[in-house]
């Protein structure tokens, strides 16, 4: 995801030194256009205790000086609301309407920074802050710019970026942190399903959850484990498989060219012992990558994981006889 940067452009508010009578209002301006903000906001926040409230210059002034106060990377969230605060008095002693589409964008310049932090807490891993901010981004626009604002792009992205954040910590996580991880990172992916069933990434990624628990459920038992404990985790692995599986099948029908979604299809189908389905699946991803394995092994005729590959896929999948035998004997050869 990226924050959005050019809607953060800064706006200069049009005050005429000229045509303002309002002394506290001039110093603020004054020590504003200089960059001295925090001289600024002493001067404008007498201001607006004064009958110079009653003017929406004011008000639109403030809540710039706030809202420079609160410039990233500094996050002073009390700074924000009060420019957000601010540009609402100036939007309701704005009488005639005059300013109405400039106060729109201050608004938007300084609720935009909601969705800006939610993305700097997803590079930072902060997955719940980000998730926060990125709810107050939402309530904020529909309350204060656009009541019938649609977020349903913006969600499938958002939601995308979180599942595959949360997905990505699941490596180095296990026992009740991974359930609890497991848990958030389908809920977030389920949010982009919920608007498009047929979205590549969610479908995707979501697939490859359901597998890699149903594996390492498989592979790697609790060596405490009763039992029927470890018949339950078997029943459970084929569950998630078959979760899997659907979801698996869409990206396929999305982007049939992919290996990650033919690899995945291959060892699903070979974790539900489907060996006709994994055959096909096989074959499919031993044709992407046997020229990758002839490379690899012309640049190193000992490494026996290529070798191997080359064995297999010769034996199986693409059977050539003489190329397995040729191959074959070169691992024996190696003591493979």
């Amino acid at each position: 995801m990226i924050k959005v940067r050019h809607i953060l452009i800064f706006v200069l508010i049009l005050i005429s030194q000229a045509g303002l009578t309002q002394e506290l209002t001039a110093k603020a301006h004054a020590m504003f256009k200089a960059g001295d903000y925090d001289s600024a906001r002493v001067f404008i926040d007498q201001a607006v205790q004064t009958p110079e409230k009653n003017n929406s210059q004011t008000w639109q002034l403030r809540g710039l000086i706030y809202h420079k106060l609160e410039t990233p990377p500094t996050i002073n969230l009390a700074y924000r609301d009060i420019a957000l605060e601010s540009y609402l008095q100036a939007r309701k002693t704005d009488s005639t309407g005059i300013y109405k589409d400039q106060i729109t964008k201050y608004l938007a310049n300084t609720i935009v920074r909601y969705y800006n932090d939610a993305v700097t807490y997803l590079d930072e891993n902060k997955f719940a802050e980000s998730e926060r901010s990125y709810l107050i981004y939402k309530e904020k626009y529909v309350q204060l710019i656009d009541p019938a604002k649609q977020f349903s792009a913006v969600d499938i992205e958002y939601y995308n970026a979180l599942g595959n954040g949360y997905s990505r910590q699941l490596g180095r996580l296990s026992g009740k942190d991974y359930e609890i991880t497991f848990t958030l990172a389908v809920n977030a992916l389920s949010k982009v399903l919920a608007i498009d069933s047929m979205n590549y990434l969610a479908n995707l990624n979501t697939a490859v959850l359901y597998y890699n628990r149903g594996a390492d459920l498989m592979e790697n038992p609790d060596v405490n484990d009763s039992m029927e404990q470890l018949i339950a985790n078997i029943e459970l692995s084929n569950e998630l498989f078959l979760k899997a599986l659907p979801m698996m099948q869409k990206a396929y029908l999305l982007n049939p060219e992919s290996p990650e979604v033919i690899e995945g299809l291959a060892g699903i189908y070979y974790s539900l012992n489907d060996n006709e389905n994994w055959t096909i699946y096989q074959t499919k991803l031993d044709i992407i990558n046997l020229p990758k394995y002839l490379a690899a092994y012309e640049k190193d005729p000992t490494d026996k994981d290529v070798l191997k590959q080359l064995v297999r896929i010769y034996s199986s999948t693409l059977k050539d006889e003489a190329q397995h035998l040729k191959f074959k004997t070169i691992l024996d050869q190696l003591g493979g």
